[in-house]
């Protein structure tokens, strides 16, 4: 892995992509790319390689879901998103993202979701406990 943690960072709100954006370089992580959409998405993963990439699950043209099938290594996938639906959690994980990140979390653990996600380990928001303990949804609330 790189010295600082390289991150692609894909969503199709420009307040999320800039928000994110700052407080990962805030925490000394490299976002190489901002991109809009889930086409954008796999081209700057492939452009770029990166430790990361944070990527919104209802984008554009190509959602994050696809984005983690068509990726050569999923586990580098944080999909970052405010979409509780069990189906979608649990399809996620089948497709072996690194980490799921609710977008209702404080923005700081987005920072922590990279560096786990990055050191090769997996981050699954603590609200999604239930969902992936078998609940119909994640009625959880922050720790």
């Amino acid at each position: 892995m790189r010295e600082r943690i390289a991150v692609v960072l894909a969503d199709d709100h420009p307040a999320v992509l800039d928000a994110a954006g700052r407080l990962l370089e805030a925490h000394n992580v490299d976002v190489v790319a901002r991109v809009a959409d889930g086409a954008a998405a796999l081209d700057a993963i492939e452009l770029h390689d990166p430790d990361v990439a944070v990527v919104d699950l209802h984008m554009p043209k190509v959602s994050g879901l696809e984005v983690a099938h068509r990726t050569d290594d999923p586990g580098r996938i944080c999909i970052y998103t405010g979409d509780r639906e069990r189906s979608l959690v649990l399809a996620l994980v089948a497709a072996g993202v690194g980490g799921i990140l609710l977008k209702e979390a404080p923005l700081a653990d987005l920072a922590q979701a990279v560096r786990t996600v990055a050191s090769g380990g997996a981050y699954f928001d603590p609200v999604l406990a239930g969902v992936l303990a078998g609940g119909s949804r994640a009625r959880g609330t922050r720790p």
